[in-house]
């Protein structure tokens, strides 16, 4: 089908005095947050961006290897974190990634691993921004329509029918 120009309505199969009304729908999705730390732990981005309520997992990549190696966490509120954890909403691993359970705003702010062994220590820093939730109410995405109307008749000045 022709889907401009003067051809429309009689491709459309209209006669005179016959309409054809079109309907566009166009679909907009917005973009989805990056949510760093789910991926591999080969790689750690310093800066990272999670929603409120979701878990994060953050690695410590060091260069210190073997079963010597220790690491611990200063959390943003000067909070130190070892294995296994604090209360619950920190959860440390032996490997050296932290985990936020369930990201808070005050959850924002910079994390600082530090790895060390026998001779050496690393220390390395992710900072972390907590998004709030989006409204209940609001739609993930959003819609426009307009509707066209396509005539066999000669053009004249008229009003949408209704």
């Amino acid at each position: 089908m022709v889907c401009c120009g003067p051809d429309v309505p009689s491709a459309a199969g209209l006669s005179m005095g016959q309409r054809l009304s079109i309907w566009v729908l166009v679909y907009f999705r917005p973009p989805q947050l990056h949510r760093s730390g789910s991926g591999s732990r080969d790689a750690q981005e310093s800066n990272v961006s999670v929603r409120a309520g979701a878990p994060l997992l953050l690695h410590c990549i060091t260069s210190l290897s073997g079963t010597t190696t220790t690491f611990f966490w200063l959390a943003p509120n000067s909070e130190y974190v070892v294995p296994p954890g604090n209360n619950g909403s920190l959860k440390m691993f032996p490997n050296g990634s932290l985990e936020i359970v369930a990201a808070r705003e005050e959850d924002s702010g910079i994390y600082l691993c530090m790895a060390q062994d026998q001779d050496r220590n690393e220390t390395r820093e992710v900072n972390v921004s907590v998004w709030e939730k989006a409204p209940q109410k609001r739609s993930s995405c959003f819609v426009f329509i307009h509707r066209f109307w396509f005539s066999a008749d000669p053009p004249t000045v008229e009003s949408e029918p209704s």
